[in-house]
């Protein structure tokens, strides 16, 4: 008989502990990843932190639970946690699923691409109500009004409440760059230099080769590569490949390069 060995990422937001405890019902977890914000003393990250606490009592003894602290709203900082924990678990054959119910739009944008770029799997678990479109039907009661407050403030401060059943979100799987240009992206993200002036300059002060002909034209093709998948821009208003530098989307790449270039041997 095969036994699933699943481990479960669960960035948590301020939704009831409904909707992390349901999908751990659906999928039984092995371990469990929680993500929350780095502050610790902000408003938000105090209610989190107490709705983790609710969920983690949901889990058996023998499930492990780590707590990662990411900044929500940094996309580099939590695609390369979510990728790290990714490989790992492949790593070790076992199932890695993400939670996408709540937290942050960037967490849930970083979820999905790492698991396009590592084959994760994604869930998210359905609410059986909503604080806004509870309040907004009972805001001319004023009882019912304090009956509903009361509802989604009893064990703490939640946007939703109840779990409903999950949906596993489909993935497309994403191509990450070639080893070359992953290299070209990562010795950028590294040097001093913000941007190169030319791809001359580029070869020979970043990437230390030598500028002949196979050079100039293999760069030269990478670097257009990487320019028409959003991971660096030239401007060649004066020359051509004048001012070479990452992108935002590039920085990101090159912060996990080392990873994506494991997982492709």
């Amino acid at each position: 008989m095969v036994i699933n060995i699943n481990i479960h990422i669960v960035p948590i937001g301020l939704d009831s502990p409904e909707r992390f405890v349901e999908g751990f019902k659906r999928i039984p977890p092995s371990k469990v990843f929680f993500f929350l914000g780095k502050s610790g003393d902000e408003p938000v990250e105090i209610e989190a932190s107490k709705i983790k606490e609710h969920v983690e009592k949901s889990l058996g003894d023998y499930v492990e639970r780590e707590t990662i602290n990411v900044d929500p709203f940094d996309f580099s900082n939590v695609m390369g946690e979510f990728a790290k924990i990714i490989r790992n678990g492949l790593k070790s054959n076992k199932n890695v699923y993400i939670n996408v119910s709540s937290s942050t739009k960037i967490v849930n944008v970083a979820a999905y691409m790492s698991a396009s770029l590592f084959s994760a799997r994604l869930y998210y678990v359905k609410a059986e109500t909503y604080l806004m479109t509870d309040l907004t039907s009972k805001l001319e009661d004023e009882s019912h009004l304090k009956e509903t407050m009361d509802y989604y403030l009893r064990d703490g401060a939640y946007l939703s409440k109840g779990a409903k059943g999950i949906v596993e979100i489909p993935v497309l799987k994403m191509n990450p760059p070639s080893k070359d240009e992953l290299r070209v992206l990562k010795k950028i993200n590294d040097s001093a230099k913000e941007s190169f002036e030319s791809l001359k300059e580029l070869v020979i002060n970043c990437l230390e080769l030598d500028y002949n002909g196979t050079n100039r034209n293999k760069y030269s093709l990478i670097v257009r590569t990487l320019e028409k998948n959003g991971f660096l821009e030239t401007d060649r208003s004066r020359s051509r490949n004048r001012d070479i530098k990452l992108t935002e989307s590039g920085k990101v790449i090159a912060s996990i390069s080392d990873i994506l270039e494991e997982m492709s041997d």
